[in-house]
């Protein structure tokens, strides 16, 4: 809280007029990240012209989301504000993985992706190659840029669960979203 008002040039109290506590203050954070997280997903899933653009473009959205959070959060959160952390909790399993099943089967649909896929499982190893992306112990933030993870771990799931049809379109995509 000391850092949080003097970021802001005003007191502690002054914080407290308008929060009850610190919890309460992260629980409105996180919510207000979740929120915005699953408006931006939702944005470009509805704007995407199939599923493999559909996957560069969540993850443009969440390299910039991975430039302004510190990983350590994620340990914090479990520790010390676990109703917060259940409020990721639930975005993950239930909107992430949701929105994970619904572009797994757009791409089967648009034969972009194999049709032998289990959906219930592939959805649980990418939303568990996502946590990994936010675990210091498996990816140093000293050793490792998280957005580079998050990319590296992209191109493996794509190439594990695409069609020829949809290999060709990696690299197109790869091409543009590089650019930006």
């Amino acid at each position: 809280m000391d850092d949080i008002a003097g970021h802001l040039g005003i007191s502690k109290k002054t914080i407290y007029q308008f929060y009850k506590d610190k919890k309460e203050l992260v629980h409105l954070l996180m919510q207000k990240m979740v929120s915005d997280q699953q408006e931006e997903i939702s944005q470009h899933e509805a704007g995407a012209k199939n599923a493999i653009e559909e996957i560069f473009a969540v993850i443009v959205c969440l390299q910039r989301l991975m430039q302004t959070i510190n990983p350590v959060i994620f340990y914090d959160l479990q520790k010390y504000h676990p109703e917060s952390w259940k409020l990721y909790q639930d975005f993950r399993d239930n909107f992430l993985t949701r929105r994970i099943k619904t572009n797994l089967e757009r791409g089967i649909s648009e034969g972009l992706y194999r049709k032998d896929l289990d959906l219930d499982i592939v959805a649980i190893m990418r939303i568990n190659d996502l946590d990994t992306v936010f675990s210091t112990q498996v990816y140093s933030p000293a050793r490792f840029d998280m957005g580079k993870v998050l990319s590296e771990l992209t191109n493996h799931y794509l190439y594990g669960v695409v069609s020829l049809k949809g290999y060709k379109l990696i690299n197109e995509y790869k091409n543009v979203y590089e650019e930006d």
